[in-house]
């Protein structure tokens, strides 16, 4: 037999209201760049903080277990906080750590790969040596996709705010051959205002070992040849070959791509470099 169980419902005065914000301790790193403290008890994720700082924090998001906030005032520092290299860091949505020493965040990336075997795998007598150093902690990426908003004529990276891309010329993360094709974009799309009207993503892809650099551009309505001859103009210094034929395929989202490539030989190491126009 089946026992049902009542419902009981709490009156007005029973239901404790949310709360909206508040001083917050941060005691640890989260993966993402969220720093982790408690308000009244409840678990609260503060991107872009350091464990040691006391910030005040507005709530802006509530799940079950743990709301997210965001930093309104820091009433004291962390010792570990640095001012971020990159002076896009507050907006860019690209990095997350910059406010730390890159010898406390591998501290910190050690912590979380223990804590996530310990408290999600149930293992916790597995030895965990600690991070490994990166020899090139900034210009290691080599394949970066800008995006393109028409409304700001801004060519860059996603934003800390939803649906707001951040123009960024100089990226220090990236491969510097990425900036340099932004930087011969960028001056096309002011004179190209049907380039601007169709234009979506742009990604550059550079060959570390073999120095090829890999440019697609994807746009979502076909382009005039003239404006893809511009285009190659533009970026065949960078991005070397002859322009092959291209062949279309559907794509996700309505987008409709086209690639192009062309390729030369140098001794026994492929030194192929292209440019993909895709709509």
């Amino acid at each position: 037999m089946t026992r049902h169980r009542r419902k009981i419902h709490k009156t007005p005065a029973q239901i404790q209201p949310e709360p909206t914000g508040g001083t917050v301790v941060i005691e640890r790193l989260a993966h993402g760049g969220y720093g982790v403290g408690s308000l009244d008890g409840l678990t609260v994720f503060v991107p872009r903080t350091a464990p040691g700082d006391t910030v005040d924090v507005r709530l802006t998001a509530y799940r079950r277990r743990y709301a997210v906030g965001e930093v309104v005032g820091v009433r004291q520092a962390s010792p570990w906080r640095v001012p971020a290299p990159c002076p896009l860091y507050d907006r860019c949505g690209g990095c997350h750590l910059q406010h730390l020493p890159y010898a406390q965040q591998l501290v910190h990336k050690t912590a979380q790969v223990r804590e996530s075997l310990e408290r999600l795998g149930k293992l916790p007598a597995v030895p965990v040596a600690p991070m490994l150093e990166s020899p090139q902690p900034f210009a290691y990426r080599n394949k970066v996709l800008y995006h393109y908003d028409e409304a700001s004529d801004s060519l860059g990276l996603v934003g800390r705010q939803a649906m707001q891309i951040v123009d960024v010329p100089h990226c220090l993360i990236n491969d510097p051959r990425a900036d340099a094709v932004m930087a011969r974009l960028r001056p096309l799309l002011t004179t190209q205002p049907a380039l601007r009207r169709v234009l979506h993503q742009v990604q550059v892809q550079v060959g570390q070992r073999t120095g090829e650099v890999l440019v697609t551009v994807i746009v979502r309505a076909a382009l005039a040849t003239a404006v893809q001859r511009q285009l190659w103009d533009s970026l065949h210094e960078l991005a070397t070959g002859p322009l092959s034929p291209c062949q279309s395929t559907p794509d996700s989202g309505g987008v409709r791509r086209h690639h192009t490539s062309g390729g030369r030989r140098a001794g026994h190491s492929r030194a192929r470099r292209s440019m993909a126009v895709s709509y």
